[in-house]
């Protein structure tokens, strides 16, 4: 007995040792067999599913319930403008309007705080156009000028009708 594997439970056998070789040889050959089969079905089953089957096109089978798929909507253009859109925008570049007031706050009526319209258009394919200060105080002034140039560089969402009237939109800080 093998001091070794102390402990470990063994099998033994008494038999000669050429029929342990068949006998593990057949015992792989079946698993191997198993698996093959096993295997063949999943590929005849795939080929059925699909129709490349010659039985897919003998079997008369009930038709099976339509399926239905989502189909997301085009990504044109919208109609129309919406207050969300404008808003949308405006919000993310908000701190460049805040960085603005920051650098040019001392050189206008902004220090305490207070504010202020800036107006502008939206043409059909996200440009703004014919930006300009709102509040008589601050026009020509350079956080007017500032403010005027980030607004220039807004891209709003493109939509097929032009805006009637521009946007006036206030701004509190």
């Amino acid at each position: 007995m093998d001091t070794a594997h102390v402990g470990a439970v063994q099998e033994m056998t008494f038999e000669d040792s050429s029929s342990l070789e068949d006998s593990a040889t057949a015992a792989q050959d079946e698993a191997v067999d198993e698996e093959s089969a096993a295997e063949s079905e999943l590929d005849e089953e795939f080929a059925r599913e699909l129709g490349f089957a010659d039985e897919a096109a003998n079997e008369d089978t009930e038709p099976t319930a339509a399926r239905t798929v989502y189909v997301p909507p085009e990504l044109g253009e919208k109609e129309h403008l919406t207050a969300d859109d404008i808003q949308q925008v405006v919000v993310a570049n908000q701190p460049a309007i805040t960085e603005c007031l920051r650098e040019h706050a001392a050189d206008s009526l902004l220090e305490k705080g207070g504010h202020f319209v800036v107006s502008w258009s939206v043409q059909p394919g996200g440009e703004t156009t014919d930006v300009a200060m709102d509040t008589p105080a601050l026009r020509s002034t350079p956080v007017a000028r500032c403010i005027e140039g980030v607004v220039r560089g807004w891209k709003f969402p493109m939509h097929a009708v032009r805006m009637p009237a521009p946007i006036h939109f206030p701004f509190v800080f």
